[in-house]
């Protein structure tokens, strides 16, 4: 199976495809960054919930 890069670059015509190549690589970048900034963004809610419920768990233990 070839790249997913190949596949979407295929039906581009050769004076385009510098231009459709930056796009892809733009588009890549920005779905990586996206991705890590989401899950990032769980996370931090996460931790945050987390911590803010400790003291509630350890009133009740006593």
């Amino acid at each position: 199976m070839p790249p997913l890069g190949m596949v979407a670059l295929a039906g581009v015509p050769p004076e385009h495809a510098g231009a459709a190549s930056g796009m892809w690589s733009t588009v890549q970048q920005f779905a990586g960054a996206s991705g890590v900034a989401v899950l990032g963004s769980a996370f931090a809610v996460c931790a945050v919930l987390g911590l803010a419920l400790e003291p509630r768990r350890r009133a009740g233990e006593g």
